[in-house]
């Protein structure tokens, strides 16, 4: 931790460096520019939980939910994803990436539900099928860059 005038701030070093793994992902995954950072996605995860922001559970919406990279770290967590991708392309990787970690993780018992929408997060109220039942905890993303 490190202050910076009346602000407290982490620093969380070198979690660029913890990369996505050919068998972390599906392969059309390598293809998306600006994915995030799988070490990134974990610790914002685990800080949420640590600051008490986050419980088993839970439900956090991704409104730039891409190939899915936060959905991941939620799940095995015991939170659920729910996320939304503008691009058709990058929605359908996310949503094999959901599916290929639903397999692989079913055994556990405390694993979270996941999905992820294609359509503009702009618009997410006339929807409906995005608003879970009991509501969204927190909002998590990686903003678009173009």
């Amino acid at each position: 931790m490190t202050t910076q005038g009346s602000l407290e701030r982490d620093v969380w070093p070198a979690l660029y460096k913890v990369r996505w793994g050919k068998h972390d992902l599906t392969p059309a995954s390598f293809s998306h520019p600006a994915k995030v950072a799988k070490g990134l996605a974990f610790r914002i995860v685990e800080h949420a939980f640590e600051c008490g922001w986050l419980s088993l559970g839970d439900t956090v919406l991704d409104p730039f939910g891409g190939i899915a990279g936060f959905a991941l770290p939620l799940m095995v967590k015991g939170v659920n994803f729910v996320g939304v991708e503008l691009e058709p392309k990058h929605a359908a990787t996310g949503q094999a990436n959901i599916a290929l970690w639903k397999a692989r993780y079913a055994g556990m018992p405390t694993l979270g539900d996941a999905g992820l929408l294609q359509g503009d997060s702009r618009t997410l109220r006339p929807w409906g099928r995005l608003e879970p039942s009991r509501g969204v905890e927190e909002c998590v993303g990686s903003p678009p860059y173009a």
